[in-house]
């Protein structure tokens, strides 16, 4: 080509292959678990994702509360892995993975939040009192209340050993049984 403009291809024409594969950065992860609120009681949390096509690695972070950076670091190429190290105090955190390969890291995935829970305190019985007598046809049960407690379960034997009731009663600190 010149100022005045360029010539025909030459011919024929040869193709060619350069050897060098064309690697394209994988997609964002999926996140599976723990998802949506989830709480996770213990101290060490198993975090799965779906695989991204061409990934080589994932790179796991997780964030406290706040913002605090708890765990941040290329995982490998799995589509699941565990960090230890949670308190198991109720606090909140919210994760991400991104995909990795030659050609770089994908965008984080869309973040999911979990609570490493921790159940709730046992409660203590207050009434009837341990040997009591009680007279009637109605029995009131009644025991005290217990942070981040959601529902209660009530169980009643009998002198026997068998059960005699055995349900959910809800969030609440007594509960009425009448026979």
């Amino acid at each position: 080509g010149n100022a005045v403009g360029y010539s025909a291809p030459s011919v024929p024409l040869i193709s060619f292959t350069s050897g060098i594969p064309i690697v394209i950065i994988p997609a964002s992860p999926t996140l599976i678990s723990p998802i949506g609120g989830a709480n996770v009681p213990g101290t060490s949390v198993t975090f799965n994702w779906n695989a991204s096509l061409g990934a080589t690695n994932y790179w796991l972070t997780v964030y406290q509360s706040g913002g605090t950076i708890f765990f941040n670091a290329p995982v490998g190429n799995v589509v699941s892995t565990v960090v230890p190290g949670f308190p198991n105090n109720g606090t909140g955190y919210v994760w991400v993975v991104a995909a990795g390969n030659a050609a770089g890291w994908s965008a984080p995935s869309v973040p999911a939040a979990f609570t490493d829970a921790v159940p709730p305190a046992t409660p203590v019985l207050i009434a009837p009192a341990s040997g009591a007598s009680v007279k009637g046809t109605s029995v009131t049960f009644s025991w005290n209340a217990q942070a981040a407690t959601t529902s209660y379960w009530l169980t009643i034997f009998n002198a026997d050993g068998t059960i005699f009731l055995n349900k959910p009663v809800g969030n609440v600190t007594s509960y009425t049984v009448t026979t």
